[in-house]
């Protein structure tokens, strides 16, 4: 038993040697208390309410630590689906602007090919729609001063379509349908004159 006991004395003294050389580990001899351990031993030595208590108080910072990050990244979240659903009723708009266009584009020329009157009502449909969705897309964009601009460019240069081409383009198609109505009658009225003498 002497000699077991001897053994194992030797063997914690060796293996204490061997721990003190590695970095990091405590130089303390065996039975002390190294300054890693300080802090343990400083627990170690209180009471179990107060150690109830420092648990407590790091439980509640933890949960509250947790509590800000949450409710900053759902303020975030909220934040970014808002502007998503802005973003999207403003890529609405401008979508229906520009069927817009394309309707009173669609009516024009109807109206140019037949001479019909009932095909510009698509192209004053088109000029209605137009109006509510421009207006509809800037009070959206009320607070982007770039996009503002771009609606500004896109109005001057709709209005421009419409007073320099369009409009001209109906005129001109008016005063034809006029202008082969009365041929029209004319030639008509000397058939029947025609008719009458002969």
């Amino acid at each position: 038993m002497e000699m077991l006991s001897r053994l194992f004395s030797e063997n914690r003294a060796n293996a204490w040697a061997t721990q003190s050389s590695r970095p990091g580990v405590s130089s303390a001899r065996p039975g002390t208390i190294g300054p890693d351990l300080a802090m343990l031993s400083f627990f170690a030595n209180l009471k179990i309410a107060l150690k109830i208590g420092v648990t407590l108080v790091l439980l509640i910072a933890v949960g509250v630590a947790t509590s800000v990050i949450s409710l900053t990244t759902l303020t975030k979240i909220e934040n970014t689906a808002r502007w998503t659903a802005h973003t999207h009723a403003v890529i609405q708009e401008l979508n229906t602007l520009v069927s817009a266009m394309v309707n009173q584009e669609t009516g024009l020329r109807g109206y140019l090919v037949s001479g019909n009157e009932s095909f510009l009502e698509p192209y004053r449909a088109g000029a209605s729609a137009y109006a509510d969705a421009h207006a509809a897309a800037s009070r959206l964009t009320a607070d982007n001063p770039a996009q503002q601009k771009r609606l500004a460019d896109l109005d001057g240069q709709t209005r421009t379509w419409r007073t320099d081409v369009a409009e001209r383009e109906i005129a001109l198609m008016r005063d034809a349908v006029s202008g082969c109505e009365t041929s029209l009658a004319t030639a008509t009225t000397l058939s029947a004159f025609g008719s009458a003498s002969g």
